[in-house]
């Protein structure tokens, strides 16, 4: 048994009592946890500073007019999807079934994690695209590591 800190109290009797000295697998907890702690703040800066592409679109009549007809990232990546649009539209991006729905006037955000890789089509659904459009107007690339 290691003595780490003794320390000494007045007990309900009025005893003095010691408290119990750690024990090695206390020592085992505390220096797990250190190292456990020390990991995540090495680690925490690459997580924070993760890159994130961006890419704007701009709908008109429910047609792509402006933006890329091909979003490549590596998986892990982070992507922002920036949407206009001059008609009410919903953006569906399948494969991770994102949908964001844009109002006339208002750029919108769609935050992708892209943790699953493959070729994800991006549709739009709603009154300025005459329903939904079977044909992408553009595609999420996901890359593996």
């Amino acid at each position: 048994m290691i003595y780490y800190n003794l320390a000494t109290q007045i007990g309900v009797s009025g005893k003095m009592t010691v408290s119990a000295p750690y024990t090695n697998r206390h020592l085992k907890t505390i220096c797990l946890y250190v190292v456990f702690c020390i990991a995540f703040l090495l680690t925490a800066p690459a997580m924070i500073a993760q890159e994130v592409k961006t890419f704007e679109f701009i709908l008109e009549n429910g047609v792509l007019n402006r933006g890329p007809t091909r979003v490549q990232v590596q998986q892990g990546g982070r992507v922002t999807l920036i949407w206009r649009s001059d008609a009410p539209v919903e953006v569906h991006l399948h494969g991770y079934n994102k949908l964001l729905n844009i109002v006339p006037g208002k750029p919108a955000n769609m935050i992708v994690d892209c943790i699953a890789t493959g070729r994800f089509p991006i549709s739009l659904h709603g009154k300025g695209s005459s329903g939904h459009r079977h044909k992408p107007v553009t595609y999420l690339e996901v890359h593996p590591k």
